[in-house]
C-alpha cells in the first residue's frame, strides 16, 4: 500500500469499526427483524460498511499479486466487508424486492469467498452455479415435471461435508471468543491479533458457504412463484378477453306528487329525479294511449281527481236516481222489479249451489 493509502487507513478503519459494532449489536436485539428500529440500524451499518468498501478500493488495500502474509495486520479485518454486507442485506425488509435482495447477497458472498481463495485463507472452494432468478418459458413444466432420481451417494457426501463444516465452525467460534478477550489489551502481541483476524475471517467463510446454498433454494422458489403468477395472469387475461362487458340499465325513478306545490318541494329535494303532478301523469298516460281521452268520456279519472269525488258520493247519487225513477213510475224499472220478485219466489236462496255435485 502506498503512502496515500497509509494516510487514509486510520480513517478507513474507524469507519469499519463503527459499522462492525452496529452489526454486532443487531444480534443482541430482541425486536423482530422487520421492526422500524432494527431496519434503521441495518441500513446505518450498511452505509458505514459501504463507505469503508469504497475507501478500501480507492486506497488500493488489496492487490491481486499479494498473499495473506503481505497484508498488514490492521487491514485484515477489511476482508470481512463483503461478508458483513451480505449478512446485512439478507436482513432488509420492506418495499425492496426479495429477488433483488437475494441477488445482492449472492454477489457479496461470492466476492468474499473468491477473495479469500485468492489470498489462500481457504482452499479448494466449490461455489454453487450462478443464480437463475428470471422466469423463462417452460419453467412451470420443469418445476412441476417428474422429480430427478435421488442420488444417495451425493446426498451422503453433502451431509458429511456439512457435519465437518459445522464442527469446524464451532471450534473456530470458541477460539475466536478466546482470542477476542486477548486482543482487547492494547499491548497484545501482533501475532495474537493476526491469528484472531484470520480465524474470524474463516468463521465467516463457513457462514457465507451456508448462505450461498440457502440462496440457491430460495432462488428456485422465487422462480416458481414468478412462473405461477405469470400463468395465472395469462389465464385471467384470456377469460376477460372472452367476456362481453355488461352495461347495467340506468334506474330512473318518477315521483308522483299531488299538486304543483308538492312537485316544487320534491323537485327541489331530488333535482335529478323527474316529478309530475296527477294532471301531468294522467295527460302522459292519455298520450301513451293507456288512459281514455277525457274529451270523449262523460266523467274521467282526471275530472274526479280535480273534483275530489269519492265512492260514497257516487253511491248516494245512484240511489237518488233510482228512487226518482220509481217515483216517476218508470215502466222499465217496474218490469225489472217484478221479474226479480217472481224469480225469488220460484228459487230459494242458495238452491243452485251444488258444490260440484250432480
Amino acid at each position: 500500500m502506498d503512502q496515500d493509502g497509509n494516510k487514509e487507513a486510520p480513517r478507513l478503519l474507524d469507519i469499519f469499526d463503527e459499522g462492525y459494532k452496529l452489526y454486532e449489536a443487531l444480534s443482541k436485539r430482541e425486536e423482530p427483524t422487520n421492526s422500524q428500529c432494527v431496519q434503521y440500524q441495518v441500513r446505518q451499518s450498511m452505509k458505514l460498511l459501504e463507505d469503508a468498501t469504497r475507501l478500501t478500493s480507492l486506497a488500493g488495500v488489496f492487490s491481486s499479486n499479494e498473499m495473506i502474509d503481505e497484508v498488514p495486520t490492521e487491514n485484515l479485518r477489511l476482508f470481512l466487508l463483503p461478508a458483513l454486507l451480505g449478512m446485512l442485506t439478507l436482513k432488509i425488509s420492506g418495499p425492496v424486492s426479495r429477488t433483488d435482495v437475494v441477488r445482492a447477497a449472492d454477489t457479496y458472498f461470492r466476492d468474499f469467498l473468491e477473495r479469500c481463495e485468492e489470498y489462500e485463507i481457504i482452499r479448494s472452494i466449490r461455489l454453487p452455479p450462478p443464480l437463475e432468478l428470471e422466469c423463462k418459458e417452460g419453467d412451470m413444466v420443469a418445476v412441476n415435471g417428474p422429480c430427478r432420481p435421488f442420488d444417495l451417494a451425493n446426498a451422503g457426501r453433502d451431509r458429511a461435508m456439512k457435519i465437518a463444516r459445522y464442527k469446524e465452525e464451532k471450534a473456530l467460534e470458541e477460539e475466536v471468543a478466546r482470542l477476542y478477550e486477548l486482543v482487547k489489551d492494547e499491548n497484545v502481541d501482533e501475532e495474537v491479533k493476526r491469528d484472531f483476524y484470520i480465524k474470524l475471517i474463516k468463521t465467516y467463510t463457513n457462514k457465507a458457504t451456508e448462505e450461498l446454498d440457502a440462496l440457491q433454494s430460495e432462488a428456485r422458489i422465487l422462480v416458481h412463484l414468478k412462473a405461477a403468477k405469470k400463468n395465472e395472469n395469462a389465464e385471467i387475461d384470456e377469460i376477460r378477453s372472452k367476456q362481453k362487458p355488461v352495461v347495467p340499465r340506468p334506474l330512473n325513478a318518477v315521483i308522483i306528487t299531488k299538486d304543483a306545490v308538492q312537485k316544487a318541494v320534491f323537485g327541489a329535494g331530488y333535482p335529478s329525479l323527474p316529478a309530475m303532478t296527477v294532471e301531468e301523469f294522467y295527460e302522459k298516460r292519455v298520450k301513451d294511449g293507456i288512459f281514455p281521452d277525457p274529451g270523449k268520456a262523460g266523467k274521467s279519472l282526471q275530472d274526479m281527481a280535480k273534483q275530489g269525488t269519492s265512492n260514497a258520493e257516487l253511491d248516494e247519487q245512484e240511489a237518488a236516481e233510482r228512487d226518482a225513477r220509481q217515483e216517476a213510475d218508470d215502466e222499465e224499472q217496474l218490469r225489472r222489479q217484478r221479474a226479480m220478485d217472481e224469480f225469488k219466489d220460484d228459487h230459494r236462496r242458495g238452491e243452485g249451489n251444488r258444490y260440484n255435485r250432480s
